[in-house]
């Protein structure tokens, strides 16, 4: 090569904007001290799968939201429907104390108290960069309750048994039976399924549902009886026990609530022409 082509091509390769090229000791790729700024851009890195929350009522959601390289900047949890914010940071906006942000290292979660199921939708994960980033959570709040197959109100002949069940809408760790108000059986599903209880009252377990069974019933037994599972909606019925013979008012029927006060107010009625006789 010429003396004079080689020295303009070292002019060239020796400018500023000369292409790097790595050493025998140095691997390829990005040249040292050379950063990239678009790398240090907040960016979501929750999986798709954590971003639906499925919950129940009275316990307690969890939206978890992960943000890297959020450097100086703010997230914030806002409600889609109405685009209210909810949190910023670690401070609630709203006046719904149900709603609280915390954070552990990039995630950013929103801890919904006592959920309903018309909290259920769209929320916001928000980041406070120019243009402003979101990322969508849905999520999912399902009814938990328990339910008492009968009618609200049950009229029971006085030395038969009084027979309630009460099924889950799903699977939980304990449940309370209670007659006016005080526990008459507790009943934990960690337990076999047995028939366990002292005396006239029994309770069996099977599935998500748990069967009382009260024997030789008599007036002190008439009240509210409940079934309360952890947390989870409680349902109750109100049973009259009653003396005498009114097989139509007893606990065999399907009589609607307004039907069954006609027949108890007959059988009381029926009672007292007796005692005044």
């Amino acid at each position: 090569m010429p003396p004079a082509l080689a020295l303009v091509l070292l002019c060239i390769l020796g400018t500023k904007g000369s292409p790097y090229i790595p050493t025998a000791a140095e691997p390829p790729g990005r040249p040292p001290n050379e950063t990239s700024s678009q790398s240090q851009l907040p960016e979501f890195v929750t999986s798709p799968e954590a971003r639906e929350v499925t919950s129940r009522t009275n316990q307690p959601a969890h939206l978890h939201c992960q943000v890297a390289n959020l450097g100086d900047r703010s997230v914030s949890w806002l409600r889609a429907r109405d685009l209210h914010i909810l949190t910023t940071g670690l401070f609630t906006f709203t006046t719904d104390k149900r709603f609280v942000a915390f954070n552990t290292g990039t995630t950013w979660t929103l801890k919904l108290l006592a959920p309903r199921v018309n909290d259920s939708g769209a929320y916001l994960c928000q980041v406070s960069t120019e243009p402003r980033i979101s990322q969508s959570f849905t999520l999912t709040v399902k009814e938990s309750r328990a339910y008492i197959a009968s009618n609200r109100e049950l009229f029971v002949k006085a030395g038969s048994s009084i027979s309630l069940s009460c099924t889950l809408t799903h699977n939980i760790s304990q449940l309370y039976w209670l007659h006016n108000g005080s526990v008459i059986h507790y009943t934990a599903w960690s337990q076999e399924d047995q028939p366990v209880g002292l005396g006239r009252v029994v309770a069996t377990t099977a599935g998500r549902t748990s069967s009382l069974l009260v024997s030789r019933a008599g007036l002190t037994d008439s009240g509210q009886y409940t079934c309360q599972p952890t947390d989870a909606e409680a349902d109750h019925v109100m049973v009259h026990v009653l003396t005498g013979e009114h097989p139509a008012a007893m606990q065999h029927g399907s009589a609607s609530p307004a039907r069954s006060a006609v027949l108890l107010t007959s059988a009381l009625l029926m009672t007292t022409a007796v005692c005044v006789r």
